[in-house]
């Protein structure tokens, strides 16, 4: 019998399970899949500390920025966290105002930015096609950051085995286990993994494992395409751009990730919806990015694939134990790879100690949350909003 179950070995799950482990608790993890091959493989993967709201989930956000730099540090495993400027331009006066108003409120919070004319930003990126007649503001983040998802999960699965955890990949729970009525573990099939507690890190699957032990977690489906270019040549990206219709950063072999928001919108949502991407929405997002791009991008076949995010009804993470079922603990969100490093330092406290952690009271699950809640959080409002209106 383990002291922890976990289920799911994203990033969430690999992390909390990492966390747990170095606090001297046995822990298996189980994914249905491959380590970090679902969500996780299929996102933007950036430091969104600028676009978390209300303030106590800015400062969640930006606890978790330190930690992936600490962490990335004294590793000593792939490197996973590359520090670049994060730079927003909105390209309409809507876009243009939100963008400026987001600047105001940072500077409040003391979170660094500084304001330049586009124009004046040709130099950051060699290749890049910024159009020559393109003007107005942008807004520049110095202190922000892109993630390698794949090489995250390698790390922290490697410090959470020396620390004595397990990984089974290609288990998928079929049931909860209870002795005397009591939870003791999982069911895969005819086999029982025992253990005091049992963790949801399931991502888009934590839904259906809460419903379960009869509970009932407000949670979206949100899907989003994530496109990759190899290197194109004469092109050396070295910044994340978001503009609205279209997101790009660099990735690890010097190509291009590719995001776009008004193209998220038109995917179906819901727990059926289609992973694969549909060839007409591969061809608009090569549009949307191909008037940023040089000549020779088109030259680079575009791959894309479809993830689910799971998306809390008010945005805000949700952690720990409902009503229902007090021994089965959850951990879902959405900035999965970014919110990782702070939600298991905090959820390894809550586990391992007798009283409530008191900073984790704004995401408790037992929370109140209608299933049309209010967004709280800015980058939910930005993903769920409605395109093709312009504002």
């Amino acid at each position: 019998m383990s002291d922890v179950v976990v289920i799911g070995a994203g990033a969430i799950g690999v992390t909390v399970a990492c966390d747990l482990a170095q606090r001297g608790m046995s822990v298996q993890v189980l994914d249905s899949g491959r380590a970090g091959a679902g969500t996780t493989a299929t996102t933007f993967a950036m430091d969104i500390t600028a676009r978390k709201t209300p303030r106590h989930y800015f400062d969640l956000a930006l606890r978790s920025a330190a930690l992936h730099e600490e962490l990335n540090e004294r590793c000593g495993e792939l490197e996973w966290r590359f520090p670049a400027p994060s730079i927003e331009w909105g390209t309409n006066e809507h876009d243009s105002n939100v963008m400026l108003a987001r600047r105001d409120r940072l500077a409040e919070w003391g979170y660094e930015s500084e304001v330049a004319d586009i124009a004046d930003l040709r130099h950051l990126d060699p290749g890049l096609r910024l159009p020559a007649a393109a003007g107005g503001a942008a807004v520049i983040y110095p202190q922000a950051s892109w993630y390698d998802p794949a090489a995250y999960v390698s790390g922290m699965l490697a410090r959470a085995r020396r620390a004595g955890a397990v990984l089974h990949e290609g288990v998928e729970v079929t049931g909860l286990h209870y002795r005397r009525g009591t939870l003791a573990g999982v069911l895969s099939g005819d086999r029982v993994w025992e253990a005091d507690h049992v963790i949801n890190c399931a991502g888009p699957a934590a839904g259906r494992i809460a419903e379960m032990a009869g509970a009932d977690l407000p949670l979206d489906l949100i899907p989003g395409v994530i496109g990759h270019l190899d290197p194109v040549p004469g092109l050396d990206l070295r910044s994340i751009w978001t503009l609205w219709t279209i997101n790009l950063r660099p990735t690890r072999n010097g190509g291009v990730c590719l995001h776009s928001y008004p193209l998220d919108a038109e995917l179906p949502r819901g727990s059926g919806a289609d992973t694969r991407v549909p060839r007409d929405l591969l061809d608009r997002l090569w549009t949307q990015a191909r008037p940023l791009l040089p000549e020779r991008a088109a030259e680079v076949p575009l791959t894309a694939a479809v993830g689910v995010r799971p998306v809390p009804a008010d945005g805000l993470p949700i952690v720990g134990i409902v009503p229902d079922e007090p021994r089965l603990y959850h951990v879902v969100t959405h900035s999965g790879i970014h919110l990782a490093p702070a939600l298991a330092e905090l959820v390894a406290a809550d586990v391992t100690s007798e009283g409530k952690n008191p900073a984790l009271e704004p995401y408790r699950a037992d929370r109140v949350v209608g299933a049309h809640a209010e967004a709280l959080d800015d980058s939910m409002r930005e993903m769920t909003r409605t395109y093709g209106s312009g504002v």
